[in-house]
């Protein structure tokens, strides 16, 4: 899961050598894409998205350059989709075994399957940025 920043050349930049304008629109873009990275983990940090629990969503949260005109911030967790977007009613099923085994109050409980009731999005990457004030 990622978000992409695309600068494009516009305007009239005839004073400006192309490997100027390449080095000025990179540093542009590395402090924008740097921007929008600290303000994913202030959104999660004042509480306006998940909880963490472990603090692994949150560290899996990284960016780079992929090019000069091309920053990127990624959620690198692989149930990041399911918190950003939230899941539906499912079926939880054993994979390698005959049954799943939890505590649930104190209790030990064995079944073959849960059904999950979903879960509701907590949008931290691609939140709304009017709403990050």
């Amino acid at each position: 899961m990622q978000i992409r920043i695309k600068l494009k050349k516009e305007g009239n930049f005839k004073n400006l050598s192309q490997e100027s304008l390449r080095k000025a629109i990179e540093k542009a873009l590395k402090r924008a894409t740097k921007r929008y990275h600290e303000m994913v983990h202030e959104w999660i940090d004042g509480g306006k998205s998940f909880t963490p629990r472990t603090g692994n969503l949150q560290r899996s949260i990284v960016f780079d350059l992929k090019s000069w005109h091309t920053g990127v911030i990624r959620a690198l967790a692989s149930y990041a989709p399911f918190v950003e977007y939230g899941t539906r009613p499912h079926e939880i099923r054993p994979k390698d075994a005959k049954a799943l085994y939890f505590v649930k109050d104190g209790k030990e409980i064995v079944v073959k399957r849960v059904r999950h009731p979903g879960s509701k999005p907590y949008p931290f990457l691609f939140a709304d940025l009017e709403n990050r004030k």
